[in-house]
């Protein structure tokens, strides 16, 4: 992905992530971007679908990664809840359930199966997965730990003009 594309969705995600230097708040808001970029990403799929964009075993690939995102992001928001219960007061704590939620969503097996989706639709792909990684990594980086370098999915970078209205729509729906 090109740098300005991973700066416009760092500024998405630094927007809420870093809401506050509480490292529980910050855990927690990850939760909620990542859920609003789920809903959106759904939404999108009839549209693309109607457009010619991705056929149905398209659809159903897409919507598996991001049937397992959700329930990863369950999970996530669970881990998040015990660790704030926990008595350990460092910030190590949260950074695991980060670690957890962002080696799952970036799954080297689940990503793979994008490569059967057209170039439009991998860009948008590309662009789901990208907002949830930075959105994980945002938070992680924000809590002291170590980040990863975003995946590529798609041989061409989604465009700045999508990156920027996708942006608008995920601050919209916090």
């Amino acid at each position: 992905m090109k740098r300005k594309a991973i700066a416009v969705l760092a500024t998405l995600v630094l927007t809420f992530s870093m809401s506050s230097c509480n490292g529980y708040a910050t855990a927690e808001k990850v939760n909620h971007v990542v859920a609003v970029i789920i809903t959106l990403a759904e939404g999108d799929i009839p549209a693309f679908q109607a457009a010619g964009a991705i056929n149905a075993q398209e659809v159903k690939v897409i919507e598996n990664y991001l049937s397992t995102v959700s329930t990863l992001n369950s999970q996530y928001g669970s881990c998040v809840d015990n660790a704030n219960n926990a008595k350990l007061k460092t910030n190590g704590k949260f950074l695991a359930c980060l670690n957890i939620f962002l080696q799952g969503a970036t799954d080297p097996q689940e990503l793979a199966q994008f490569r059967i989706l057209n170039p439009k639709a991998q860009q948008r792909v590309q662009l789901w997965v990208a907002a949830i990684q930075l959105g994980i990594n945002t938070a992680i980086a924000a809590l002291g730990g170590t980040t990863q370098q975003p995946v590529q999915i798609a041989p061409v970078s989604t465009p700045s003009a999508e990156l920027e209205a996708f942006k608008i729509r995920v601050m919209e729906g916090m």
